[in-house]
């Protein structure tokens, strides 16, 4: 019928609710980190604002050498915000370099400064790393069985509202395009997999895919 939602199997219903609890540990983990931010920025402007709004966009490509950490080159931005009854206003903004651990924040006011030192830069970036790939495990661990040293490309959102609760019952959706360049073949199929996550006050959206002959 119009306007149903397509039938799932019960056995479907477990698994998506068994990923969405898997889900909460990294998800808290990346909030987690997102306020730590929110936290060294003001300490730098002296505690000038209490943030309302959150907004994070990744975008990131990143491989495993022959047993190496993963090692990723793009950005992850952080832009942050304040709200008053009627609208919003952006007061400051970080930007993340992982490839030269690099982290360089600018407050309301246009100064620039850098957000940690060099060993917390490391640490800061490579524990977001992982928690934004944890996700993306959990999600798909079928496409992760078949990376074999491949390169990940993804982009994302991250949305923080502070004064809003935690949704017990967390909404998610995940799924794959499949855009295919050759007609006469699945090889150069190009698979897009996609997640959404919303926990009320977290919300996630990422989409990825793997550069290379697809495996699945």
């Amino acid at each position: 019928m119009d306007g149903q939602p397509p039938y799932k199997s019960s056995e479907k219903i477990i698994e998506e609710e068994i990923i969405k609890r898997q889900l909460e540990f990294p998800t808290s983990q990346i909030e987690r980190l997102l306020y730590k931010i929110d936290k060294k920025v003001n300490e730098k402007v002296n505690n000038k604002f209490e943030i309302g709004e959150y907004f994070t966009e990744i975008n990131l490509s990143c491989k495993e050498p022959d047993k190496e950490p993963m090692q990723c080159e793009g950005y992850i931005k952080t832009t942050l915000y304040i709200k008053d009854k009627y609208t919003k206003y952006k007061v400051g903004n970080c930007l993340l370099d992982p490839q030269f651990y690099k982290a360089i924040c600018t407050d309301y006011s246009g100064k620039s400064f850098e957000l940690f030192d060099s060993p917390q830069n490391i640490s800061f970036t490579d524990s977001m790393i992982e928690k934004i790939l944890s996700t993306l495990y959990i999600a798909y661990p079928e496409v992760f069985e078949h990376i074999d040293n491949r390169a990940i490309s993804m982009i994302g959102s991250f949305f923080i509202y502070p004064h809003e609760p935690i949704n017990e019952n967390p909404e998610m959706y995940k799924g794959v395009i499949i855009y295919k360049e050759d007609q006469e073949t699945t090889e150069t199929s190009k698979y897009i997999y996609e997640i959404f996550y919303n926990r009320g006050r977290f919300r996630m959206a990422i989409a990825f895919t793997l550069k290379g002959p697809n495996k699945l």
